[in-house]
């Protein structure tokens, strides 16, 4: 009876190792020395290039200028002119998500020394561009002139989030017209906003294809370590599990459609991959 229940326990883990996968980088914006605009270049490779920080009013007519300056531990996305911002004024972020679940925010935001910008920020989302803006529950920052105080790591984003069909939305946006020091912001007034990362987990039932009903695409199977993906486009991340969900081996820089296992041990594994467009299957793969 037992050997039976723990048979059912690995067919189970083996349909539904999305559960297992580590939590993937959709975008993040660090702004390296080298970088010169506030645009993505981190994440998902269908987010690279198309979406930057910006500093917005609230009905997206107005853009503020961003200058990169000092950051967290490289440059940082910098604005002014904050002064009547309350429930207005923000910091702004868009990305796409297509099939990622569990999504989680971290970002850090310092108010300029000197020249004090905004201390309190609440979040808000929406899904397309047509979407209706909603407070994000518990979400304030209050800000600093450090890098410690304005920090939320791995926030937990709303399950409304989850499968989006559009591009999510979210913004930082001013909660009143006080600096730190319980002054009034002035035109002056300086904020930035560095190291924000939105990361979350590939929905197992939406993103994978069901080997059952799809073709084969690793081969050879079974292989001596060196498999091949028969794909129409390129694949270039995979991560490979033993059959109790533990990741054996992972590689996000996939070359030439092919991948060498000769370090693991004989047996079955799951081998979960993702192509330039975040499309992704898993298919079962047995060592030799």
């Amino acid at each position: 009876m037992k050997r039976k229940l723990f048979l059912v326990f690995i067919i189970y883990l083996t349909v539904n190792l999305g559960m297992a996968q580590d939590a993937d980088t959709i975008i993040a914006w660090t702004f390296p020395d080298t970088a010169i605009t506030t645009y993505s270049w981190e994440g998902l490779e269908s987010n690279h290039g198309k979406y930057q920080v910006i500093a917005f009013n609230a009905d997206e007519t107005v853009e503020r200028d961003i200058d990169l300056k000092n950051g967290a531990t490289t440059l940082a996305a910098q604005a002014s002119g904050w002064e009547n911002g309350a429930n207005d004024k923000c910091w702004y972020i868009k990305f796409k998500a297509e099939n990622y679940e569990n999504m989680n925010l971290s970002v850090k935001i310092t108010s300029g020394g000197n020249k004090p910008g905004p201390a309190h920020f609440y979040m808000q989302y929406k899904i397309g561009s047509s979407g209706t803006w909603t407070d994000i529950s518990n979400s304030d920052i209050t800000v600093a002139n450090d890098w410690t105080t304005g920090v939320l790591n791995n926030f937990n984003l709303p399950s409304e989030l989850d499968n989006p069909s559009n591009a999510i939305h979210i913004r930082f946006i001013m909660k009143d017209n006080f600096d730190e020091d319980g002054n009034e912001v002035q035109s002056t007034g300086i904020s930035k906003i560095d190291d924000i990362f939105i990361t979350g987990k590939l929905n197992s039932s939406t993103g994978f294809f069901n080997p059952e009903s799809s073709k084969n695409i690793c081969y050879p199977n079974p292989s001596n370590g060196r498999i091949k993906f028969d794909v129409n486009k390129d694949i270039h991340s995979i991560s490979v599990y033993n059959l109790i969900g533990t990741l054996m081996y992972k590689n996000n820089n996939i070359t030439n459609n092919q991948v060498y296992l000769s370090n693991l041990k004989k047996g079955f594994y799951i081998i979960q991959a993702k192509d330039n467009d975040s499309k992704a299957f898993t298919e079962k793969i047995y060592i030799k």
